[in-house]
């Protein structure tokens, strides 16, 4: 992102302590394009935001949970005008080193680091109260002690990434969690049936984020795989039933029967009666 600006540890940390946690409700705050040379974790507590991060746009809302590394360059924008707000713990590169020196084996230290986007979990809603609690309770530390601030915070950070980014993974295909997901779930007949299945709802992403992560995870068009989906479905009810072409069009998602003989064609090479004479 052009003109990113740099936020600073000394500015944005606390000095006797190395963290600063800070609620942020979307009315008090001027939204700027930044990157830190200090790492934090951010809850969304309520609302839906747009994340503008290393090049990608991203749906977030209540529940997601994600760490912030030093050369992430990110700001957040609005959704559909709606307010939002945020708990956050800014902590510096020295404390995250530490903590991760002591999770070392325990999570994937590496991966965290070096992800291309930043590390994003969901979770359940009685867990996003229990971990908005916990981060608040950070303030419940004496403000004149900061050695009790300390053991606090540090105590805070180990729970969320024990508990939350422990078992954070990519997939051995190289796609992340929710993608993977958003792939199996669209599979489901209950879902490709539908005229046009929110894959917004099902994955949390944005739309535009969505189709980036298609065309470069598969060379092609969300819709596109949509369609492939119920083609393929489409052809093995030709072949392993004897449902009518019309009954098999409606099974497979195609509400039109003249637009599924069509991508039929193209996709088969023959025509949906053709094709079962020929697996006849």
């Amino acid at each position: 992102m052009n003109n990113a600006k740099q936020l600073l540890a000394k500015w944005h940390t606390d000095a006797s302590t190395g963290f600063l946690y800070r609620y942020i409700i979307s009315s008090t705050e001027r939204l700027v394009c930044h990157y830190h040379d200090y790492y934090e974790v951010f809850l969304i507590a309520d609302g839906k935001v747009y994340h503008n991060v290393n090049g990608e746009k991203i749906l977030l809302e209540k529940g997601d949970l994600l760490f912030i590394r030093p050369d992430d360059t990110h700001v957040l924008s609005y959704y559909r005008e709606e307010s939002f707000s945020i708990a956050n713990l800014a902590f510096t590169s020295e404390i995250c080193d530490s903590l991760f020196a002591y999770l070392d084996g325990g999570c994937n230290v590496g991966l965290l680091k070096s992800s291309p986007l930043p590390p994003c979990v969901r979770l359940p809603l009685k867990e996003t109260e229990r971990l908005i609690y916990t981060l608040q309770s950070i303030n419940t530390a004496s403000y004149t002690d900061s050695a009790e601030k300390i053991l606090k915070m540090k105590s805070v950070l180990f729970d969320v990434f024990s508990k939350y980014f422990s078992k954070y993974t990519v997939s051995e295909s190289g796609f992340s969690a929710w993608f993977e997901y958003l792939c199996e779930e669209l599979k489901k007949p209950s879902v490709f049936r539908e005229s046009k299945p929110d894959m917004c709802a099902i994955c949390g992403k944005s739309k535009e984020h969505i189709s980036r992560v298609f065309k470069r995870n598969l060379g092609i068009t969300p819709s596109e795989y949509l369609c492939e989906i119920r083609l393929n479905y489409a052809a093995n009810l030709l072949k392993n039933t004897n449902l009518s072409i019309l009954e098999v069009s409606l099974e497979a998602g195609f509400d039109n029967l003249s637009w599924f003989y069509r991508r039929f064609n193209e996709r088969f090479g023959v025509a949906p009666r053709g094709f079962r004479r020929v697996k006849e």
